[in-house]
Protein backbone atom coordinates (compact mmCIF):
# COMPACT_ATOMS: atom_id res chain seq x y z
CA UNK A 1 0.00 0.00 0.00
CA UNK A 2 2.47 2.21 0.56
CA UNK A 3 4.65 1.64 -2.35
CA UNK A 4 1.55 2.60 -4.41
CA UNK A 5 0.72 5.61 -2.33
CA UNK A 6 4.50 6.78 -3.35
CA UNK A 7 3.75 5.87 -7.06
CA UNK A 8 1.12 8.28 -7.76
CA UNK A 9 1.95 11.00 -10.10
CA UNK A 10 3.67 14.21 -8.67
CA UNK A 11 0.19 16.32 -9.89
CA UNK A 12 -1.99 13.71 -7.72
CA UNK A 13 -0.02 14.85 -4.58
CA UNK A 14 -0.73 18.34 -5.79
CA UNK A 15 -4.12 17.56 -6.03
CA UNK A 16 -4.46 16.17 -2.71
CA UNK A 17 -2.53 18.85 -1.57
CA UNK A 18 -4.77 21.92 -2.86
CA UNK A 19 -7.67 20.06 -1.27
CA UNK A 20 -5.97 19.51 2.44
CA UNK A 21 -5.34 22.86 2.21
CA UNK A 22 -8.53 24.11 0.76
CA UNK A 23 -10.60 22.20 3.82
CA UNK A 24 -8.30 22.50 6.21
CA UNK A 25 -8.71 26.54 6.33
CA UNK A 26 -12.15 26.31 6.13
CA UNK A 27 -12.79 23.76 8.36
CA UNK A 28 -10.52 25.91 10.87
CA UNK A 29 -12.90 29.48 10.70
CA UNK A 30 -16.38 28.41 9.52
CA UNK A 31 -17.48 28.47 13.03
CA UNK A 32 -15.90 31.25 15.40
CA UNK A 33 -16.81 32.56 19.17
CA UNK A 34 -16.25 35.87 19.31
CA UNK A 35 -14.43 37.91 22.34
CA UNK A 36 -18.47 38.52 23.95
CA UNK A 37 -18.87 34.68 24.00
CA UNK A 38 -21.19 34.96 21.06
CA UNK A 39 -20.81 32.08 18.15
CA UNK A 40 -20.77 32.83 14.68
CA UNK A 41 -21.35 30.56 11.36
CA UNK A 42 -19.03 31.71 8.50
CA UNK A 43 -21.73 29.87 5.96
CA UNK A 44 -25.08 29.96 5.28
CA UNK A 45 -25.45 26.32 4.67
CA UNK A 46 -23.34 25.40 7.85
CA UNK A 47 -25.75 28.00 9.80
CA UNK A 48 -28.94 26.70 8.62
CA UNK A 49 -28.04 22.88 8.56
CA UNK A 50 -25.94 22.24 11.09
CA UNK A 51 -28.39 23.02 14.11
CA UNK A 52 -30.03 19.72 13.49
CA UNK A 53 -26.57 17.98 14.05
CA UNK A 54 -26.17 19.93 16.81
CA UNK A 55 -28.98 18.92 18.46
CA UNK A 56 -28.20 15.04 17.63
CA UNK A 57 -25.09 14.54 18.41
CA UNK A 58 -25.74 16.75 21.61
CA UNK A 59 -28.40 14.37 22.91
CA UNK A 60 -26.14 11.29 22.26
CA UNK A 61 -23.15 13.76 24.47
CA UNK A 62 -25.59 14.70 27.17
CA UNK A 63 -28.07 12.16 27.91
CA UNK A 64 -28.36 8.56 25.64
CA UNK A 65 -25.91 7.18 23.54
CA UNK A 66 -29.47 4.73 22.54
CA UNK A 67 -30.93 6.43 19.03
CA UNK A 68 -34.33 5.21 20.31
CA UNK A 69 -35.46 8.29 21.77
CA UNK A 70 -35.44 10.73 18.93
CA UNK A 71 -34.25 14.47 20.15
CA UNK A 72 -36.72 16.14 17.64
CA UNK A 73 -40.27 15.50 18.58
CA UNK A 74 -40.96 13.91 21.85
CA UNK A 75 -42.21 10.50 22.12
CA UNK A 76 -40.85 9.97 18.44
CA UNK A 77 -37.76 7.72 17.35
CA UNK A 78 -35.07 9.20 15.69
CA UNK A 79 -35.81 9.11 11.42
CA UNK A 80 -32.28 10.52 10.13
CA UNK A 81 -29.35 9.13 9.46
CA UNK A 82 -27.08 9.57 12.87
CA UNK A 83 -23.91 7.60 13.08
CA UNK A 84 -22.07 10.84 12.25
CA UNK A 85 -23.53 13.00 14.57
CA UNK A 86 -22.97 9.37 17.11
CA UNK A 87 -19.58 10.01 16.84
CA UNK A 88 -19.42 13.52 17.45
CA UNK A 89 -21.64 12.68 20.55
CA UNK A 90 -18.85 10.40 22.11
CA UNK A 91 -16.25 12.84 20.94
CA UNK A 92 -17.81 15.57 23.38
CA UNK A 93 -18.27 12.55 26.00
CA UNK A 94 -14.55 11.65 26.11
CA UNK A 95 -13.78 15.75 26.47
CA UNK A 96 -13.50 17.13 22.93
CA UNK A 97 -15.17 21.10 23.04
CA UNK A 98 -18.46 20.71 21.57
CA UNK A 99 -18.17 23.03 18.08
CA UNK A 100 -14.63 21.05 17.64
CA UNK A 101 -16.37 17.65 18.06
CA UNK A 102 -18.50 18.40 14.78
CA UNK A 103 -15.56 20.16 12.99
CA UNK A 104 -13.21 17.69 13.39
CA UNK A 105 -14.84 14.58 11.67
CA UNK A 106 -16.11 16.73 8.95
CA UNK A 107 -12.33 18.03 8.24
CA UNK A 108 -11.92 14.27 7.84
CA UNK A 109 -14.42 13.02 6.13
CA UNK A 110 -14.48 16.23 3.77
CA UNK A 111 -10.99 14.72 2.76
CA UNK A 112 -11.74 11.35 2.45
CA UNK A 113 -14.96 12.58 -0.07
CA UNK A 114 -11.97 13.40 -2.33
CA UNK A 115 -9.72 10.64 -1.75
CA UNK A 116 -13.15 7.93 -2.58
CA UNK A 117 -14.15 9.96 -5.43
CA UNK A 118 -10.13 9.91 -6.93
CA UNK A 119 -10.23 6.16 -6.19
CA UNK A 120 -13.46 5.26 -7.44
CA UNK A 121 -12.32 6.67 -10.58
CA UNK A 122 -9.19 5.31 -10.43
CA UNK A 123 -10.68 2.34 -9.97
CA UNK A 124 -13.00 2.73 -13.76
CA UNK A 125 -10.65 3.89 -15.94
CA UNK A 126 -7.41 2.96 -14.28
CA UNK A 127 -6.12 6.30 -15.51
CA UNK A 128 -5.00 9.30 -12.90
CA UNK A 129 -5.13 11.86 -15.18
CA UNK A 130 -8.99 11.07 -15.33
CA UNK A 131 -9.12 10.28 -12.16
CA UNK A 132 -8.37 13.53 -11.36
CA UNK A 133 -10.20 15.50 -14.27
CA UNK A 134 -13.34 13.22 -13.03
CA UNK A 135 -13.16 14.71 -9.84
CA UNK A 136 -12.60 18.46 -10.59
CA UNK A 137 -15.77 17.80 -12.83
CA UNK A 138 -17.72 16.22 -9.92
CA UNK A 139 -16.85 18.95 -7.32
CA UNK A 140 -17.01 21.41 -9.15
CA UNK A 141 -19.54 21.41 -11.69
CA UNK A 142 -22.09 24.22 -11.90
CA UNK A 143 -23.70 25.07 -15.11
CA UNK A 144 -23.71 28.69 -16.61
CA UNK A 145 -23.85 30.70 -13.88
CA UNK A 146 -20.27 32.09 -14.87
CA UNK A 147 -21.67 34.11 -17.68
CA UNK A 148 -23.04 36.50 -14.51
CA UNK A 149 -19.66 36.11 -13.20
CA UNK A 150 -18.53 37.98 -15.74
CA UNK A 151 -21.34 40.29 -16.31
CA UNK A 152 -21.43 41.60 -12.70
CA UNK A 153 -17.16 41.52 -12.95
CA UNK A 154 -17.38 44.28 -16.08
CA UNK A 155 -19.96 46.30 -13.98
CA UNK A 156 -18.16 46.60 -10.80
CA UNK A 157 -15.60 49.16 -10.35
CA UNK A 158 -12.49 47.01 -9.32
CA UNK A 159 -12.07 43.74 -10.54
CA UNK A 160 -9.70 42.56 -7.37
CA UNK A 161 -12.10 44.09 -4.92
CA UNK A 162 -15.23 42.49 -7.29
CA UNK A 163 -13.21 39.28 -6.40
CA UNK A 164 -12.08 39.12 -2.78
CA UNK A 165 -16.09 40.12 -2.06
CA UNK A 166 -18.09 37.73 -4.64
CA UNK A 167 -21.40 39.30 -4.30
CA UNK A 168 -23.29 35.81 -5.02
CA UNK A 169 -23.37 32.41 -5.59
CA UNK A 170 -22.96 31.42 -9.36
CA UNK A 171 -23.95 27.69 -9.17
CA UNK A 172 -27.42 29.40 -7.00
CA UNK A 173 -29.63 32.04 -8.62
CA UNK A 174 -33.30 31.00 -8.43
CA UNK A 175 -34.31 34.24 -10.00
CA UNK A 176 -32.64 32.75 -13.41
CA UNK A 177 -33.63 28.95 -12.92
CA UNK A 178 -29.98 27.94 -11.69
CA UNK A 179 -30.94 25.65 -8.49
CA UNK A 180 -28.11 23.27 -8.95
CA UNK A 181 -25.78 24.67 -5.64
CA UNK A 182 -21.79 23.06 -6.33
CA UNK A 183 -21.52 20.32 -4.55
CA UNK A 184 -19.33 21.63 -1.86
CA UNK A 185 -21.19 23.78 -1.06
CA UNK A 186 -24.30 22.13 -1.00
CA UNK A 187 -23.62 18.84 0.22
CA UNK A 188 -19.91 18.21 1.79
CA UNK A 189 -19.75 21.24 4.13
CA UNK A 190 -23.54 21.46 5.16
CA UNK A 191 -24.84 17.78 4.95
CA UNK A 192 -22.53 15.37 7.70
CA UNK A 193 -24.41 12.83 6.96
CA UNK A 194 -23.73 12.33 3.15
CA UNK A 195 -19.98 13.37 3.96
CA UNK A 196 -19.65 10.31 6.14
CA UNK A 197 -22.35 8.38 3.79
CA UNK A 198 -21.38 9.24 0.62
CA UNK A 199 -17.33 8.24 0.70
CA UNK A 200 -17.75 5.34 2.68
CA UNK A 201 -20.04 4.32 -0.31
CA UNK A 202 -17.35 4.89 -2.83
CA UNK A 203 -14.90 2.81 -1.56
CA UNK A 204 -17.91 -0.16 -1.06
CA UNK A 205 -18.39 0.10 -4.73
CA UNK A 206 -14.49 0.50 -5.85
CA UNK A 207 -14.20 -2.83 -3.50
CA UNK A 208 -17.14 -4.53 -5.34
CA UNK A 209 -15.71 -3.38 -8.32
CA UNK A 210 -12.49 -4.53 -8.32
CA UNK A 211 -13.86 -8.24 -6.80
CA UNK A 212 -16.33 -8.79 -8.84
CA UNK A 213 -15.60 -7.04 -12.16
CA UNK A 214 -11.80 -6.91 -12.95
CA UNK A 215 -10.34 -9.76 -10.49
CA UNK A 216 -9.88 -13.02 -12.29
CA UNK A 217 -10.18 -14.77 -9.15
CA UNK A 218 -13.41 -15.32 -6.93
CA UNK A 219 -13.73 -13.00 -4.59
CA UNK A 220 -12.70 -13.29 -1.21
CA UNK A 221 -14.12 -13.48 2.02
CA UNK A 222 -12.71 -10.47 3.51
CA UNK A 223 -13.87 -8.44 0.77
CA UNK A 224 -17.73 -10.32 0.60
CA UNK A 225 -17.48 -9.86 4.06
CA UNK A 226 -16.20 -6.17 3.83
CA UNK A 227 -19.23 -5.47 1.45
CA UNK A 228 -22.09 -7.28 4.19
CA UNK A 229 -20.51 -5.29 6.95
CA UNK A 230 -20.26 -1.53 5.72
CA UNK A 231 -23.55 -1.74 3.15
CA UNK A 232 -25.81 -3.52 5.89
CA UNK A 233 -24.56 0.10 8.15
CA UNK A 234 -24.68 2.56 5.21
CA UNK A 235 -28.58 3.64 5.76
CA UNK A 236 -27.12 4.92 9.28
CA UNK A 237 -24.93 6.45 7.51
CA UNK A 238 -26.59 8.40 4.27
CA UNK A 239 -30.00 6.39 3.33
CA UNK A 240 -29.84 7.91 -0.56
CA UNK A 241 -26.06 6.21 -0.55
CA UNK A 242 -26.96 2.97 0.49
CA UNK A 243 -30.07 3.36 -2.12
CA UNK A 244 -27.96 4.61 -5.08
CA UNK A 245 -25.06 1.91 -4.10
CA UNK A 246 -27.72 -0.77 -4.52
CA UNK A 247 -29.31 0.26 -7.72
CA UNK A 248 -25.52 0.38 -8.56
CA UNK A 249 -24.46 -2.76 -7.67
CA UNK A 250 -27.39 -4.73 -8.74
CA UNK A 251 -26.49 -3.83 -12.49
CA UNK A 252 -22.88 -4.87 -12.15
CA UNK A 253 -24.01 -7.83 -10.63
CA UNK A 254 -25.55 -8.56 -13.77
CA UNK A 255 -22.51 -7.54 -15.75
CA UNK A 256 -20.68 -9.73 -13.12
CA UNK A 257 -22.65 -12.92 -14.13
CA UNK A 258 -22.49 -11.96 -18.46
CA UNK A 259 -19.11 -12.85 -17.66
CA UNK A 260 -19.07 -16.06 -16.44
CA UNK A 261 -18.22 -18.55 -19.40
CA UNK A 262 -19.87 -21.94 -18.20
CA UNK A 263 -23.18 -22.49 -16.55
CA UNK A 264 -21.29 -23.87 -13.05
CA UNK A 265 -20.06 -20.52 -13.02
CA UNK A 266 -23.10 -19.11 -13.46
CA UNK A 267 -24.68 -20.71 -10.99
CA UNK A 268 -21.75 -19.88 -8.44
CA UNK A 269 -22.10 -16.55 -8.94
CA UNK A 270 -25.46 -15.91 -8.98
CA UNK A 271 -25.11 -18.12 -5.18
CA UNK A 272 -22.85 -15.54 -4.28
CA UNK A 273 -24.25 -12.37 -5.54
CA UNK A 274 -27.58 -14.06 -3.86
CA UNK A 275 -26.26 -14.44 -0.67
CA UNK A 276 -24.40 -10.85 -0.82
CA UNK A 277 -27.55 -9.18 -1.38
CA UNK A 278 -29.87 -11.15 1.00
CA UNK A 279 -28.07 -10.90 4.09
CA UNK A 280 -27.33 -7.09 2.88
CA UNK A 281 -30.91 -6.45 2.53
CA UNK A 282 -32.30 -8.14 5.97
CA UNK A 283 -29.52 -6.13 7.88
CA UNK A 284 -30.17 -2.72 5.95
CA UNK A 285 -33.63 -3.11 5.65
CA UNK A 286 -34.16 -3.84 9.77
CA UNK A 287 -32.10 -0.26 10.24
CA UNK A 288 -34.66 1.10 7.89
CA UNK A 289 -37.64 0.20 9.16
CA UNK A 290 -36.93 0.46 13.01
CA UNK A 291 -34.80 3.36 13.34
CA UNK A 292 -35.49 5.16 10.27
CA UNK A 293 -38.97 4.53 9.79
CA UNK A 294 -38.98 4.23 5.99
CA UNK A 295 -42.62 3.60 5.66
CA UNK A 296 -42.89 7.11 6.17
CA UNK A 297 -39.55 8.36 3.88
CA UNK A 298 -41.17 6.66 1.00
CA UNK A 299 -44.19 7.68 0.88
CA UNK A 300 -43.30 11.24 0.15
CA UNK A 301 -42.55 9.58 -3.41
CA UNK A 302 -45.20 11.54 -6.27
CA UNK A 303 -45.27 11.94 -9.80
CA UNK A 304 -43.25 15.37 -10.43
CA UNK A 305 -42.13 15.17 -13.91
CA UNK A 306 -39.32 17.48 -14.52
CA UNK A 307 -38.34 18.89 -11.28
CA UNK A 308 -37.73 22.13 -10.88
CA UNK A 309 -38.31 22.63 -14.93
CA UNK A 310 -41.38 21.93 -14.22
CA UNK A 311 -42.14 23.89 -10.86
CA UNK A 312 -40.43 27.07 -13.20
CA UNK A 313 -41.91 26.44 -15.69
CA UNK A 314 -38.98 26.33 -18.47
CA UNK A 315 -37.94 23.30 -20.70
CA UNK A 316 -36.24 20.29 -18.73
CA UNK A 317 -33.68 20.98 -21.57
CA UNK A 318 -32.79 24.26 -21.46
CA UNK A 319 -32.91 24.03 -17.43
CA UNK A 320 -30.42 21.34 -17.39
CA UNK A 321 -28.10 23.04 -19.71
CA UNK A 322 -28.63 25.70 -17.54
CA UNK A 323 -27.82 24.07 -14.46
CA UNK A 324 -25.18 21.20 -15.54
CA UNK A 325 -23.85 23.45 -18.65
CA UNK A 326 -21.87 21.10 -20.62
CA UNK A 327 -20.80 18.07 -18.43
CA UNK A 328 -24.29 17.37 -19.13
CA UNK A 329 -24.10 17.67 -22.86
CA UNK A 330 -20.63 15.65 -23.25
CA UNK A 331 -21.47 12.98 -20.62
CA UNK A 332 -24.82 12.09 -22.14
CA UNK A 333 -23.46 12.36 -25.50
CA UNK A 334 -20.20 9.99 -24.69
CA UNK A 335 -22.65 7.07 -23.49
CA UNK A 336 -24.70 6.96 -26.44
CA UNK A 337 -21.72 7.28 -28.74
CA UNK A 338 -20.34 4.20 -26.55
CA UNK A 339 -22.82 2.17 -27.03
CA UNK A 340 -23.56 2.52 -30.49
CA UNK A 341 -20.82 2.34 -32.03
CA UNK A 342 -18.54 -0.07 -29.46
CA UNK A 343 -20.90 -3.70 -30.17
CA UNK A 344 -18.31 -5.79 -28.41
CA UNK A 345 -18.37 -3.25 -25.24
CA UNK A 346 -22.03 -2.55 -25.56
CA UNK A 347 -23.71 -4.55 -22.51
CA UNK A 348 -20.68 -3.26 -20.20
CA UNK A 349 -20.70 -0.04 -21.25
CA UNK A 350 -24.38 -0.20 -20.63
CA UNK A 351 -24.75 -1.87 -17.16
CA UNK A 352 -21.51 0.28 -15.99
CA UNK A 353 -23.10 3.48 -16.73
CA UNK A 354 -26.56 2.75 -16.72
CA UNK A 355 -27.40 3.04 -13.32
CA UNK A 356 -25.90 6.33 -13.08
CA UNK A 357 -28.28 7.77 -16.29
CA UNK A 358 -31.45 5.66 -14.58
CA UNK A 359 -30.40 8.14 -11.08
CA UNK A 360 -30.47 11.00 -13.48
CA UNK A 361 -34.26 10.25 -15.00
CA UNK A 362 -36.00 9.02 -12.12
CA UNK A 363 -35.27 12.58 -10.19
CA UNK A 364 -36.72 14.12 -13.25
CA UNK A 365 -39.60 11.92 -13.20
CA UNK A 366 -40.81 11.62 -9.38
CA UNK A 367 -39.99 13.58 -6.37
CA UNK A 368 -38.59 11.83 -3.43
CA UNK A 369 -38.76 14.46 -0.74
CA UNK A 370 -41.01 17.10 0.30
CA UNK A 371 -38.41 19.33 -0.42
CA UNK A 372 -37.98 19.71 -4.02
CA UNK A 373 -34.58 20.52 -3.92
CA UNK A 374 -33.73 17.51 -1.87
CA UNK A 375 -34.15 15.47 -5.12
CA UNK A 376 -30.37 16.73 -5.60
CA UNK A 377 -29.96 13.50 -2.82
CA UNK A 378 -30.68 11.34 -6.18
CA UNK A 379 -29.11 13.83 -8.81
CA UNK A 380 -25.61 14.02 -6.95
CA UNK A 381 -25.15 9.77 -7.79
CA UNK A 382 -25.73 10.51 -11.61
CA UNK A 383 -22.95 13.12 -11.20
CA UNK A 384 -20.58 10.60 -10.08
CA UNK A 385 -21.25 8.94 -13.49
CA UNK A 386 -22.36 11.38 -15.45
CA UNK A 387 -18.75 13.51 -14.52
CA UNK A 388 -16.38 10.40 -15.39
CA UNK A 389 -18.43 9.83 -19.14
CA UNK A 390 -17.60 13.73 -19.40
CA UNK A 391 -13.81 13.84 -18.67
CA UNK A 392 -13.68 10.64 -20.77
CA UNK A 393 -15.16 12.98 -23.47
CA UNK A 394 -12.78 15.22 -22.81
CA UNK A 395 -9.97 12.86 -23.25
CA UNK A 396 -11.19 11.31 -26.25
CA UNK A 397 -11.36 15.27 -27.62
CA UNK A 398 -7.89 16.28 -26.37
CA UNK A 399 -6.23 13.01 -28.16
CA UNK A 400 -7.87 14.17 -31.74
CA UNK A 401 -5.15 14.32 -34.19
CA UNK A 402 -6.53 15.50 -37.39
CA UNK A 403 -7.72 18.67 -35.92
CA UNK A 404 -4.93 18.36 -33.02
CA UNK A 405 -5.13 22.44 -31.68
CA UNK A 406 -8.46 23.37 -32.51
CA UNK A 407 -9.50 20.03 -31.14
CA UNK A 408 -7.06 20.51 -27.66
CA UNK A 409 -8.60 24.48 -27.48
CA UNK A 410 -12.04 22.81 -27.92
CA UNK A 411 -11.18 20.59 -24.44
CA UNK A 412 -9.92 23.03 -22.54
CA UNK A 413 -13.12 25.28 -23.11
CA UNK A 414 -15.29 22.73 -22.33
CA UNK A 415 -13.28 22.13 -19.36
CA UNK A 416 -13.39 25.65 -18.17
CA UNK A 417 -16.62 25.63 -18.69
CA UNK A 418 -17.68 22.91 -16.45
CA UNK A 419 -15.85 23.26 -13.87
CA UNK A 420 -15.84 27.25 -13.53
CA UNK A 421 -18.76 28.29 -11.76
CA UNK A 422 -18.43 25.88 -9.37
CA UNK A 423 -14.35 27.09 -8.79
CA UNK A 424 -15.87 30.50 -8.19
CA UNK A 425 -17.99 29.02 -5.72
CA UNK A 426 -15.46 27.45 -4.00
CA UNK A 427 -13.37 30.56 -3.86
CA UNK A 428 -16.31 32.66 -2.72
CA UNK A 429 -16.95 30.07 0.29
CA UNK A 430 -13.65 30.87 1.86
CA UNK A 431 -14.39 34.68 1.37
CA UNK A 432 -15.66 34.78 5.26
CA UNK A 433 -16.11 38.52 5.25
CA UNK A 434 -19.15 38.39 3.08
CA UNK A 435 -21.14 36.16 4.94
CA UNK A 436 -21.05 35.31 8.52
CA UNK A 437 -23.88 34.51 10.59
CA UNK A 438 -25.02 34.47 14.20
CA UNK A 439 -25.90 31.15 15.51
CA UNK A 440 -26.09 31.89 19.25
CA UNK A 441 -25.65 34.99 21.02
CA UNK A 442 -23.35 35.16 24.19
CA UNK A 443 -26.36 34.79 26.54
CA UNK A 444 -27.45 32.03 24.52
CA UNK A 445 -24.30 30.35 25.62
CA UNK A 446 -24.69 31.13 28.81
CA UNK A 447 -27.96 29.60 29.49
CA UNK A 448 -26.43 26.59 27.79
CA UNK A 449 -23.81 26.28 30.32
CA UNK A 450 -26.12 26.89 32.86
CA UNK A 451 -29.05 24.23 32.08
CA UNK A 452 -25.92 21.62 31.62
CA UNK A 453 -24.76 22.48 35.08
CA UNK A 454 -27.66 22.59 36.74
CA UNK A 455 -30.59 20.97 35.34
CA UNK A 456 -30.73 17.11 34.82
CA UNK A 457 -30.28 15.55 31.66
CA UNK A 458 -32.94 13.90 31.74
CA UNK A 459 -35.39 16.77 32.07
CA UNK A 460 -38.09 17.92 29.44
CA UNK A 461 -38.39 21.19 28.05
CA UNK A 462 -41.09 23.11 26.73
CA UNK A 463 -39.59 26.12 23.98
CA UNK A 464 -39.96 27.82 20.88
CA UNK A 465 -39.30 26.38 17.55
CA UNK A 466 -36.67 28.29 15.63
CA UNK A 467 -33.62 26.12 13.92
CA UNK A 468 -31.19 27.59 16.20
CA UNK A 469 -32.36 27.01 19.64
CA UNK A 470 -29.52 27.05 22.15
CA UNK A 471 -31.64 24.51 24.21
CA UNK A 472 -32.30 21.68 22.14
CA UNK A 473 -29.17 22.52 20.16
CA UNK A 474 -26.21 22.60 22.92
CA UNK A 475 -27.53 20.80 25.95
CA UNK A 476 -28.99 17.48 25.20
CA UNK A 477 -32.20 18.23 26.78
CA UNK A 478 -35.20 16.30 25.10
CA UNK A 479 -37.66 19.52 24.08
CA UNK A 480 -41.29 19.21 23.58
CA UNK A 481 -41.09 20.10 20.08
CA UNK A 482 -38.23 21.44 17.56
CA UNK A 483 -37.65 23.12 14.53
CA UNK A 484 -40.95 22.34 12.34
CA UNK A 485 -38.87 22.33 9.19
CA UNK A 486 -36.82 19.71 10.51
CA UNK A 487 -39.87 17.39 11.48
CA UNK A 488 -41.75 18.18 8.03
CA UNK A 489 -39.38 16.81 6.20
CA UNK A 490 -38.36 14.22 8.10
CA UNK A 491 -42.10 12.55 8.19
CA UNK A 492 -43.09 13.30 11.98
CA UNK A 493 -46.76 13.85 12.28
CA UNK A 494 -46.09 16.34 14.37
CA UNK A 495 -49.54 18.38 14.15
CA UNK A 496 -51.59 17.45 17.12
CA UNK A 497 -48.54 18.31 19.19
CA UNK A 498 -48.25 21.51 17.76
CA UNK A 499 -51.51 22.50 18.63
CA UNK A 500 -50.81 21.12 22.46
CA UNK A 501 -48.02 23.43 22.42
CA UNK A 502 -49.73 26.79 21.10
CA UNK A 503 -52.29 25.86 23.81
CA UNK A 504 -50.05 25.91 26.49
CA UNK A 505 -48.14 29.02 25.51
CA UNK A 506 -51.64 30.66 25.23
CA UNK A 507 -52.69 29.68 28.57
CA UNK A 508 -49.64 28.01 30.77
CA UNK A 509 -51.95 27.47 33.44
CA UNK A 510 -54.96 25.21 32.36
CA UNK A 511 -52.63 23.36 29.80
CA UNK A 512 -50.32 21.41 31.89
CA UNK A 513 -48.15 18.54 29.81
CA UNK A 514 -46.39 17.48 32.98
CA UNK A 515 -48.91 14.26 33.64
CA UNK A 516 -49.48 13.88 29.77
CA UNK A 517 -45.91 14.12 28.55
CA UNK A 518 -43.70 14.80 31.78
CA UNK A 519 -42.63 17.59 30.79
CA UNK A 520 -40.75 19.45 33.60
CA UNK A 521 -39.87 22.64 32.35
CA UNK A 522 -39.82 25.70 29.85
CA UNK A 523 -38.20 28.46 28.05
CA UNK A 524 -39.92 31.64 27.26
CA UNK A 525 -38.05 33.75 24.84
CA UNK A 526 -38.01 35.77 21.77
CA UNK A 527 -39.56 33.01 19.63
CA UNK A 528 -41.52 31.89 22.15
CA UNK A 529 -42.97 35.20 22.49
CA UNK A 530 -43.44 36.39 18.99
CA UNK A 531 -44.30 33.18 17.10
CA UNK A 532 -46.08 31.45 19.90
CA UNK A 533 -47.63 34.13 21.73
CA UNK A 534 -46.04 33.33 25.03
CA UNK A 535 -45.87 35.79 27.75
CA UNK A 536 -43.74 35.57 30.86
CA UNK A 537 -46.09 37.36 33.04
CA UNK A 538 -48.55 34.47 32.47
CA UNK A 539 -46.02 32.01 32.90
CA UNK A 540 -44.94 33.63 36.50
CA UNK A 541 -48.55 33.56 37.86
CA UNK A 542 -48.14 29.53 37.95
CA UNK A 543 -44.53 28.69 37.60
CA UNK A 544 -41.18 29.01 39.71
CA UNK A 545 -38.19 31.01 37.79
CA UNK A 546 -35.21 28.97 38.17
CA UNK A 547 -32.87 31.39 35.86
CA UNK A 548 -33.98 34.71 34.32
CA UNK A 549 -31.39 36.55 31.47
CA UNK A 550 -32.54 39.99 29.70
CA UNK A 551 -34.41 38.47 26.66
CA UNK A 552 -35.20 34.69 28.46
CA UNK A 553 -36.58 33.02 31.28
CA UNK A 554 -36.46 29.48 32.89
CA UNK A 555 -38.80 27.91 34.68
CA UNK A 556 -39.72 24.81 36.61
CA UNK A 557 -43.28 23.31 35.74
CA UNK A 558 -43.09 20.58 38.61
CA UNK A 559 -43.08 23.88 40.94
CA UNK A 560 -46.58 24.91 40.49
CA UNK A 561 -47.50 28.56 42.82
CA UNK A 562 -50.70 28.68 41.90
CA UNK A 563 -53.73 26.12 41.17
CA UNK A 564 -54.82 26.47 37.24
CA UNK A 565 -57.57 28.96 36.90
CA UNK A 566 -61.20 27.38 37.26
CA UNK A 567 -62.69 26.41 33.83
CA UNK A 568 -65.30 28.89 32.50
CA UNK A 569 -68.69 27.67 33.04
CA UNK A 570 -72.52 28.55 31.16
CA UNK A 571 -75.00 29.48 33.24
Amino acid sequence: MRNKLLLLPASTWVFFLFWILYFGFFWSYVVVEKPDGAVFAQNINVWGDWAVHYTIGSAFAFRTLSPVNGPLLIGEPLQYPFLADWISGILIRFGMPFFQAFITPSFIFSLLTVASLYYFYYVLSKSHLLAKLASLIFLLNGGLGFLYFFVDAWQSNSFLKFLINLPREYTRMPELGIQWISVIQSMIIPQRSFTFGFPIALLLLSLFYKSFLTAKKTPSLVATLTLVFGLSLQPLLHTHSYIAAGLIMSSWSLLHLSKQKTRTAIWRAVLRLGLLGGVVSIFANLILVFFLDAQSKFSFIKWFPGWYASDLGVSPINFWIQNWGPTLVVGLLLFILTFFISKKERLTHLLTFGPFILLFILPNLFLFQPWIWDNTKQFIWSSVGISLLAANGIMVLWKQNRIKMLAKFSAAILLICMTLSGGIDTLRIIEFSTHSYQEYSAEEMVLADWVNSNTPASSIWITGDPHNHWLYNLTGRQSFLTFRGWLWSHGYDYYSKETELRNFFHDPGSNNLQEKYGVTNAVVGPNAIRVWDANVADFEKYYKVIYKTENYALFDLTHRLAPPPEPWKTE
